[in-house]
């Protein structure tokens, strides 16, 4: 296992070989990299409409992430959603925080927070120009704060 990657909020980790050879770049700026960077602007996820039981959550059509510079996109082949995640959906905060994160998440319905998931397993689609260590095709794994139950990351 490599050292992880960080970006913002995701941490990442080989867990093989690349899939792709090595003479074939990419990275945004080629012409691999444009190629898969072009196919789809939309991704599915599961998304949190309102605070409640988990009929309350709905497969939706979102904006696929913006890849940057300093970023990894990665395609979720399995992620989790923890116990704390359905705490959130239900919103069953305990007192000291149920003003705070209500403010922070969305007072009558989630507005930060509606997609869901702590942990991740999948597939380098691209790198940003600055990242060194990963490559298109690599299978990984991590965390980070929300977005798993999606089909993109970064």
């Amino acid at each position: 296992m490599t050292s992880p990657t960080r970006s913002s909020s995701l941490s990442l980790h080989k867990c093989g070989r690349s899939a792709i050879p090595a003479d074939d770049d990419p990275r945004p700026g080629t012409r691999a990299g444009a190629a898969r960077l072009g196919k789809r602007r939309h991704m599915k996820a599961i998304v949190c409409t309102r605070y409640g039981p988990p009929d309350v959550l709905r497969l939706q059509e979102v904006a696929k992430p913006v890849l940057g510079d300093d970023g990894v996109l990665v395609k979720v082949r399995a992620a989790t959603v923890t116990a704390g995640d359905c705490e959130v959906r239900r919103f069953d905060i305990g007192a000291l925080f149920w003003l705070p994160l209500r403010l922070y998440i969305g007072i009558r319905r989630p507005t930060r927070v509606r997609v869901f998931g702590q942990e991740l397993a999948g597939e380098v689609e691209s790198v940003g120009k600055n990242v060194k260590g990963f490559r298109e095709g690599d299978q990984v794994f991590g965390f980070t704060v929300g977005a798993e139950a999606a089909t993109f990351v970064t």
